[in-house]
């Protein structure tokens, strides 16, 4: 029994009962995840590839455009990355305006492709020299790559008051000219077009509006630093209605305008809860008339195993100040997980769910991919901003699994030992020659560093497995437990010479088999507080429960001596408490457990003969509860 007993106060296993891991990803509520479902592109001049200068565009029938202002080329891709068409100078006929410096995109319905570019147009009556305005236009491609026409949607003319001095230039026939370039060439441009066909320019604190022809139809201000208007916006969107809807980034809102430029009204506020908005920068329309936002909004997870750290252990990489405190300086493996969310609102701005994407980070590479485009089929393509690399989602209801971690361990360990006691003393006054004798072997569990006693001969099996799942941006969920399961044996003797002792004296010939089995699991819940990395901050509320029995029967090895001892046992512990960041360098924990008294067994034991005739019985039974507050930290 000390044996048994000595096992349990030193075992501490932690694993996980499949068939509860199922169950627990079965129950996870209905939450949008993002699926990779393809990967393609990387950085270089061949087909498929990009430049570091690219604007993005998803329809929603499945293709991404890229337009790459280095190469000057615009390219048509399906969800893999198969490059469907292909728009450069080397494909446009001669006589047809080349691309210069293409920027934003965006297509129709019909596949036609308009995109931002620059382009001279001539001022009329001036007689004295040729004069070109040098300005920013929007060309236009059919669905087949076939250059179809130039919108000029600014108000160039003689009489326009521009401030931009005129450069002096030739022309191919030698004559002199003079060039104004009309802004900053390389400001952005939004685009975005209605199911009629209206296309809306965003550009130079003003609005442009184009019928379907091209033709110019009005034009309006929504820049500026009051109530209903906007503020550096970094993306446009029009609703099925024809309202124009801009994410006004740095004012962590979104804007409603009609197609008139009246203001409708706002929604969002600083944050990022639910329906809050953190520097939205990309909106798009979906097929089902809700509107989905992009956002800043990123949530670092970090999960800690028993493994020791790597050389190449990513998080390091990110610098100590990223991560939380309680994992900062790990000796720990650590894997890390970045979460980007897109918001969904209906067109009134009420808040309606939400896709989450993550980003397991295997290594430093995976913290860089940015949102590029979402179509209206909510497919959500992102760019790794070293390697160019594209990845695209697609939303889905299934639970993403987030860490799973599993071990198994089978172990046998054997050491051969053997002692001797000779006590003359002893032999003198028995008349024998007397002798104590160990004979087997040192067995030592590495998994719970316990030596178990003299003569002992074992072996251990060990698995266990973890499960953690991040329910969302702030809340994780995770369980873990396993099975351990020892079997040993022990021989010690007395011996003394034949015929000798004939009353036994010393009846210490016996053998000791044990069996010892043990399941433990553990739940954790986890909320984040405050994401900022300076002031981190964490609750976790933990139940733990363990469950084991033993059985151990010891008999003689002399066949005389009929007496033998049964005992089984078993316990039952749990533990329930509360961790909580209480500032950035001091953390509480709060806990109640409870099981066997002095972390023992319950059980029954029977003393009795081969023949089964009852010497003894007894039991050892009790319970203690245990109630600690633990508070940690630096002053």
């Amino acid at each position: 029994m000390d044996f048994n007993q000595r096992l349990a106060r030193h075992m501490r296993v932690r694993a996980i009962v499949p068939i509860l891991l199922v169950a627990l990803a079965l129950s996870a509520s209905a939450r949008q995840e993002a699926r990779l479902i393809a990967e393609f592109g990387a950085k270089g001049t061949q087909s498929g590839q990009f430049s570091e200068s690219t604007a993005f565009h998803a329809d929603g029938f499945g293709n991404v455009y890229v337009s790459d202002a280095t190469y000057k080329r615009i390219q048509k891709m399906d969800t893999t990355g198969r490059v469907a068409l292909e728009i450069s100078n080397a494909t446009l006929d001669n006589g047809e305006p080349r691309l210069l410096k293409p920027g934003s995109i965006v297509a129709d319905a019909a596949g036609n492709i308009f995109v931002v570019d620059r382009d001279f147009v001539r001022i009329e009556d001036v007689s004295e020299r040729p004069a070109f305005y040098y300005a920013l236009g929007i060309r236009k491609f059919s669905a087949s790559g076939e250059y179809l026409d130039t919108y000029h949607y600014m108000p160039l003319s003689e009489k326009q008051p521009w401030n931009e001095q005129a450069a002096r230039a030739i022309t191919p026939d030698g004559s002199p000219s003079a060039i104004v370039q009309v802004g900053d060439l390389g400001r952005t441009v939004l685009l975005a077009i209605s199911p009629d066909g209206t296309l809306y320019i965003s550009d130079m604190d003003a609005v442009y509006v184009l019928d379907s022809a091209g033709e110019y139809v009005t034009s309006f201000s929504t820049t500026g630093g009051v109530a209903g208007q906007t503020y550096d916006a970094e993306a446009m969107a029009v609703g099925p209605d024809g309202s124009i809807y801009f994410a006004d980034t740095k004012n962590d809102r979104v804007l409603r305008f009609d197609a008139e430029g009246a203001f409708l009204g706002e929604f969002g506020v600083s944050g990022t809860q639910n329906g809050e908005l953190r520097e939205p920068f990309a909106i798009s329309f979906q097929n089902d008339g809700s509107l989905l936002v992009g956002d800043r909004s990123v949530y670092t997870r970090v999960h800690a195993t028993e493994l020791p750290a790597r050389k190449d252990d990513p998080s390091p990489l990110l610098g100590q100040s990223a991560l939380p405190p309680q994992y900062r300086y790990s000796s720990s493996r650590l894997y890390t997980t970045l979460i980007e969310r897109v918001q969904r609102f209906s067109p009134e701005g009420e808040y309606l769910g939400k896709v989450l994407v993550r980003f397991p980070t295997e290594s430093a590479n995976g913290w860089q991919y940015d949102l590029r485009a979402i179509g209206s089929d909510a497919q959500l393509y992102y760019q790794h901003g070293d390697t160019l690399a594209v990845r695209n989602y697609v939303p889905s209801d299934g639970v993403s699994w987030a860490t799973v971690h599993k071990t198994l361990q089978l172990s046998y360990y054997l050491t051969t030992l053997r002692q001797e006691l000779d006590n003359p003393d002893l032999d003198g006054a028995l008349g024998t020659e007397a002798d104590y004798r160990a004979r087997g072997f040192l067995f030592q569990d590495k998994s719970l560093d316990v030596l178990v006693p003299n003569g002992t001969v074992g072996a251990s099996a060990f698995g266990k497995m973890q499960f953690e799942y991040d329910w969302d941006e702030r809340e994780r969920f995770g369980v873990s437990g396993g099975y351990f399961v020892l079997r040993s044996r022990s021989e010690q003797l007395f011996q003394v010479e034949a015929g000798l002792d004939p009353a036994r004296s010393f009846p210490m010939d016996d053998r000791d088999v044990n069996v010892f089995d043990s399941v433990e699991m553990q739940f954790i819940w986890e909320r984040t507080l405050n994401q900022d990395p300076y002031r981190y901050r964490t609750m976790t509320t933990f139940a733990n429960t363990s469950f084991g029995s033993t059985s151990n029967v010891n008999y003689p090895i002399a066949e005389d001596n009929l007496r033998m001892m049964r005992s089984k046992s078993q316990f039952w512990d749990w533990e329930v408490g509360v961790e909580y960041d209480m500032s950035p360098g001091f953390y509480g924990t709060i806990s109640v457990l409870r099981g066997p008294a002095h972390g023992g067994f319950n059980g029954f034991w029977t003393f009795v003969d081969e023949t089964g005739a009852l010497f003894a019985r007894g039991f050892n039974e009790g319970n203690e509860t245990r109630v600690q507050m633990v508070f940690e930290g630096y002053l």
